[in-house]
């Protein structure tokens, strides 16, 4: 069963956001494959895209890089 999550992620002083895809039935540690989304941001295909790759074993992982937090102020 693929599982999405919506999640935050750091990176310095950058806070991010992004979906997460992977598969429940399969709690071994797996290669993670980001996907990047096109220049008009995240949208339902980079989602997709996330879950397709849980389905062959992979950790999906869709960075949004459009929205991102420096010292708590939202940058867009």
């Amino acid at each position: 069963m693929i599982t999405t999550k919506k999640i935050e992620y750091h990176d310095f002083e950058l806070t991010n956001e992004g979906i997460i895809a992977y598969d429940q039935k399969n709690a071994a540690q797996k290669p993670t494959i980001i996907i990047a989304h096109a220049y008009g941001g995240q949208s339902k295909f980079e989602e997709n895209v996330a879950i397709e790759i849980a389905k062959l074993g992979y950790i999906g992982l869709e960075n949004n890089t459009t929205a991102c937090q420096v010292d708590g102020v939202t940058v867009k």
